[in-house]
């Protein structure tokens, strides 16, 4: 019924706390484009979830029953993501302004989102499910986030939600 693909994102923006989950409203392959004298023109490739898919885990993020209910149950943001070819890890950087100019509406960057929705879309567009958990904040300290063990976390918040959503969607 959908591809469901999980893990782990940097934060873009200050309101997405470390353990976050995002599930991406869209993805953007922030590649695509070309340099001309006057700066980087954006021809991004875009995928977007879809609507039945967004519903299902708008319904799941609302209940808030998907996470352990000892812990605090993350926030969860239903926006869009980048995804290209770099791991980044600064603030301050021509990559970091370009995509703040032109995707200003991503929330996180990672690095597998687009492959995976390119090879849905070239499966007659079977929905995708992209849920990240934010493991970094993207800005020069990802290393010291990873001491502090925000993967795994970020990544197991990310799974539990994407089963909720997934026995959702197999009642549904």
């Amino acid at each position: 019924a959908a591809i469901v693909f999980v893990g782990v994102a940097g934060a873009l923006r200050e309101d997405l706390a470390f353990g976050d989950v995002v599930v991406a409203t869209k993805i953007y392959a922030y590649h695509g484009g070309r340099v001309q004298p006057g700066g980087f023109e954006a021809r991004p490739r875009s995928w977007e979830l879809s609507h039945r898919i967004d519903q299902l885990a708008r319904r799941v993020a609302a209940d808030g029953t998907w996470s352990d209910p000892v812990a605090e149950t993350p926030a969860v943001h239903l926006r869009p993501i980048a995804a290209g070819e770099v791991v980044l890890n600064s603030r301050d950087d021509p990559l970091s302004a370009q995509l703040r100019h032109h995707y200003g509406d991503a929330v996180a960057i990672e690095m597998e989102s687009a492959g995976v929705a390119h090879a849905a879309h070239l499966n007659d567009g079977l929905p995708v499910l992209t849920v990240r958990g934010i493991s970094d904040k993207a800005d020069g300290h990802k290393y010291e986030a990873d001491e502090h063990g925000w993967q795994p976390v970020a990544a197991a918040n990310a799974a539990a939600f994407a089963l909720a959503v997934v026995a959702e969607l197999a009642e549904a």
